[in-house]
């Protein structure tokens, strides 16, 4: 009997320690929700019970005290989808001492203007509104509200996942030369997007890269050796021209599964090869990489 009993008392134990430990791993705060990462670092993210409180311009603190302890947190880390669905913030300020930025963190945040990275940052920068790791070599961050023509300046080398997700106001975006990776979700459900100029340098496109845009006119370059699943689904793909003698790699339902009235052309004499793999899914394929557009835009 005192064995069993002894076992409940530990069980219980056991329980609500968790139950306290658990509690104690995250705080809300002004609207804001912090988790604790290790010693006294935490990640932030919008609070589920008070998101409404963000709008306008968004301060994220250098360092925030828990109601609970009262012990001081250094805001180390903004956490994947933080601000998903905040669609009331204009402007998002990070502090100096922000080292990580998740992926999707503004997705749907459809007035959010731009970033502001407080001084004294040593691994952010903004430019212009957007937001560049602090050597200006990795885009992690537009805004969502941005629109129009966007050019991703020189000396660009990398692109953050997601990085231009839900950005429906782009008609046009031209990628640097240089880059060779266009990620995962980087351009996903960007529904105004009507043109893309891909380097010659680009060797992958992602899973979902340019899912949920309305590209037309597609021009890949030699260097191209695979494109990820879904990557230009819901698009609404007429011609695509292909440099490269070897097909590249394809995921699954790339391009969707409406391609009645699509268009593939490829170099003289591999028409054969494209055709012996998944570029078979284009119902015509044609020699040489001329476009047969009227505004002949792709050469």
């Amino acid at each position: 009997m005192k064995n069993i009993l002894s076992i409940l008392i530990a069980a219980l134990c056991v329980v609500f320690g968790s139950s306290r430990a658990f509690a104690q791993n995250s705080f809300a705060k002004d609207g804001l929700r912090y988790t604790v990462l290790e010693g006294q670092n935490v990640n932030v993210c919008y609070d589920d019970e008070d998101s409404l409180f963000l709008s306008g311009r968004v301060v994220i603190p250098e360092q925030i005290v828990n109601p609970a302890d009262e012990f001081v947190y250094n805001v180390v880390a903004v956490a994947d989808t933080a601000f998903k669905g905040c669609d009331l913030i204009e402007t998002l300020v990070l502090p100096a001492s922000i080292r990580q930025f998740g992926s999707h963190v503004v997705d749907h945040c459809f007035n959010l203007k731009a970033y502001e990275v407080a001084a004294g940052s040593t691994s952010f920068k903004a430019v212009d509104g957007v937001l560049f790791s602090a050597d200006g070599t990795t885009l992690i961050s537009c805004p969502t509200a941005k629109g129009g023509e966007y050019v991703i300046p020189k000396g660009v080398k990398a692109l953050a996942t997601a990085a231009f997700s839900t950005c429906k106001n782009f008609k046009k975006v031209t990628l640097p030369e240089g880059l060779k990776e266009v990620p995962d979700y980087a351009f996903y459900e960007c529904w105004g997007l009507a043109e893309v100029q891909f380097p010659r340098s680009l060797e992958r496109i992602g899973a979902y890269a340019f899912d949920g845009t309305i590209l037309q006119f597609l021009t890949f370059y030699e260097n191209l050796k695979s494109i990820g699943s879904h990557a230009f689904e819901r698009s609404s793909m007429v011609e695509c021209i292909c440099y490269g003698s070897r097909p590249a790699e394809m995921g699954d339902n790339v391009f969707g599964n409406d391609m009645n009235y699509t268009r593939l052309y490829v170099p003289a004499g591999a028409v054969n090869r494209y055709k012996g793999t998944a570029w078979s899914i284009f119902p015509t394929t044609y020699p040489g990489t001329r476009s047969r557009r009227w505004s002949g835009m792709y050469r």
